[in-house]
């Protein structure tokens, strides 16, 4: 026999702070009781005998049909489990099976063992069965496939994805032209980036990293200048690629609409921004840190040192590295956004402005 072993516990009133010490049995008694009345306390009891019936029933029908309590369970969980996103067919039939599971085989875990219809238990256990293998094969398929629904893609979906979203995936049972480009999980987005290398090779750009949310590349005819573009907005702009145009151009200003110049290419950037044109007649480099986010010009004219926002600079006139020749237009641009847009400094000013920075220059 065992001895049950009684603690004295203490509870207080919660209006006017008396302190009282009682058996540990009162308060297993008034277990998850909320208003402590006898109407409660009698309802509890009636769950809390529905529950143990529930369990031992489950044990009786085990005996019956090994592994169904289990495969009951992990059937149930599917609605809650954002590992896979039903395609249409499956969705409705994990519905239509849902409603049999609950009308029908958890009623009858609510009766006396001996009124059982085991008949209803095991059609409830077969369709159920049948239902995980399918979703097994769908969701294996998924993995092979492209275009498939994987887990990791599933998951962020549920997580973070629009209702529309998660409409079109269960309509289409696969990513396609209306969804690749709204799904923003890493894998997906490395992958789909690799199905446009043979485009880029194509076109005389190469892929140099495919780093998930953004890639880098860089022009056979501009070797010296990378570009890193985002992978998102790449792909709304030639997702057709993927599933329809297989004879699509691309070509390197198209990357810089969703991309910019990388930093490490900034010297060289603003070396072809400024050869074409007129500028040399005009300004003088004078020095630039990408650290600092400064490219500082002498103005031959006035003598000041013209300091300019470097990654502005390079973004605004990033569609000039590709020019063969800057037009005239474009050169007075580019003067009157220096003109305008820096902040000018005497030479020795801007010298104490750097050392101040940490930096020392010799000129």
């Amino acid at each position: 026999m065992i001895q049950r072993v009684l603690f004295p516990c203490e509870i207080e009133n919660m209006e006017n702070g008396n302190k009282l010490i009682v058996g540990s049995t009162c308060i297993e008694k008034f277990d998850k009781i909320q208003n402590n009345s006898s109407t409660d306390y009698k309802q509890y009891l009636k769950d809390k005998k529905m529950k143990e019936k529930i369990v031992s029933n489950e044990e009786f029908i085990e005996q019956q049909f090994n592994g169904i309590v289990s495969t009951i369970r992990e059937f149930k969980e599917v609605q809650n489990n954002d590992s896979i996103i039903l395609n249409r067919e499956l969705a409705a039939d994990y519905k239509r099976i849902l409603g049999i599971v609950e009308s029908d085989y958890e009623n009858q875990l609510k009766l006396a063992q001996s009124k059982i219809d085991m008949r209803i238990v095991q059609s409830t256990y077969s369709v159920t069965q049948a239902f995980l293998n399918d979703l097994k094969t769908y969701k294996e398929t998924c993995k092979s496939e492209v275009w498939g629904i994987t887990p990791e893609i599933a998951r962020w979906c549920h997580k973070n994805g629009s209702p529309k979203l998660l409409e079109l995936l269960q309509n289409f049972g696969e990513i396609n032209k209306y969804t690749v480009d709204q799904i923003k999980e890493e894998n997906h987005l490395y992958n789909v980036v690799v199905q446009f290398k043979n485009l880029f090779e194509s076109n005389n750009i190469r892929l140099i990293t495919n780093s998930k949310n953004s890639f880098n590349v860089i022009s056979n005819i501009r070797n010296n200048i990378v570009i890193v573009v985002d992978t998102i907005q790449f792909i709304a702009l030639k997702k057709t690629y993927l599933f329809e145009d297989k004879k699509a151009k691309v070509d390197i200003k198209e990357l810089l609409r969703v991309g910019r110049i990388s930093s490490q290419s900034y010297d060289n950037a603003t070396n072809l921004i400024c050869r074409h044109g007129n500028f040399k007649q005009d300004y003088k480099y004078y020095y630039a840190d990408t650290s600092i986010n400064e490219i500082a010009y002498v103005d031959k004219s006035s003598h000041k040192i013209c300091v300019l926002d470097y990654n502005s600079f390079i973004q605004k006139f990033k569609y000039y590295i590709y020019e063969n020749k800057i037009d005239m237009k474009k050169n007075q641009a580019l003067l009157n956004y220096m003109q305008n847009n820096s902040t000018k400094y005497e030479e020795n000013d801007y010298k104490h402005h750097l050392r101040q920075l940490g930096i020392f220059i010799n000129k």
